[in-house]
């Protein structure tokens, strides 16, 4: 089991959070990343990439040594700073470094493409799909279903931070798309009524998928169903030996789920699933 380790986190803006950056400094920089706690971690990887580039050379190693820290149970983030770190390593300087994290993003911009358009043929035939929280790759692939033919969405609105709604916002903006949004809890009844789940991940070791936590649940009751469940993953969600050992469970603020309770509150975000409870599409 995953160590669960507590944090502070702050509630931001519902919807995907960008970042205009401007003589950003390392701590700074670190903050904003660490702090969003809406985006998923294809978002979270563009924005850290785009952003090093305003950093000079000491404040992007020093960011280098805190990008671990902002979002430990995000595969992406740690694969990064593990490609980052071995520039380090073996003494190389800003603009290496720059170099190294623009060829990763490109190569993961051309897996997420890839992951969508095989997910595309997947679904193809489920007419109500059931979903949880906000994958980028997942919505992606559900706009690309809709172009094809109408189907049904239903939403499991992803507590604590409520995600899900701005996925279902968005997707009901599509005509070709019957959108219904469900507390997570319920979500496991209509898994009986769906074609097919499917989610995202944050990370994918050879053991489990990690992903918003509820998707356990989904990929159980999936399974009892005999319903399959399609898990979208680009290669940056793939951990190794060295980032797999890094992989933590965040604890957050009990507030977000009820400010000053008078008894405890344990607030997770992610949940990891048995991986062959469901197909990787990579």
């Amino acid at each position: 089991m995953w160590p669960f380790h507590p944090r502070n986190s702050r509630l931001l803006t519902r919807g995907k959070q960008k970042f205009t950056i401007t003589s950003m400094k390392a701590h700074e920089f670190y903050e904003k990343i660490k702090s969003d706690n809406m985006s998923g971690a294809s978002d979270i990887l563009d924005a850290i990439v785009e952003g090093i580039a305003e950093l000079d050379e000491g404040e992007l190693t020093e960011f280098i040594s805190l990008l671990p820290q902002t979002h430990p149970s995000m595969a992406p983030i740690l694969n990064l700073w593990d490609r980052l770190d071995r520039v380090l390593a073996a003494g190389g300087g800003r603009d290496q470094l720059l170099e190294v994290a623009s060829a990763y993003l490109a190569e993961i911009r051309r897996s997420r493409s890839d992951v969508v358009a095989k997910a595309v043929k997947l679904i193809a035939p489920c007419e109500r799909i059931i979903t949880i929280s906000r994958s980028s790759l997942v919505e992606r692939a559900l706009q690309q279903k809709a172009m094809l033919k109408p189907f049904e969405l239903i939403v499991a609105e992803s507590r604590p931070q409520r995600e899900g709604i701005s996925l279902a916002e968005a997707m009901s903006q599509l005509e070709a798309v019957r959108v219904t949004l469900v507390v997570d809890v319920a979500a496991v009844f209509f898994v009986q009524e769906s074609d097919c789940v499917v989610v995202g991940a944050d990370a994918v070791t050879p053991e489990w998928v990690v992903n918003k936590v509820g998707t356990y649940a989904l990929a159980l009751a999936a399974k009892h169903y005999s319903k399959p469940t399609f898990v979208l993953a680009s290669i940056d969600k793939f951990t190794d030996e060295r980032t797999s050992k890094m992989l933590t469970f965040v604890e957050h603020s009990p507030d977000e789920i009820m400010p000053n309770a008078p008894f405890k509150i344990r607030n997770i975000y992610f949940d990891k699933t048995p991986i062959e409870w469901g197909r990787v599409v990579s």
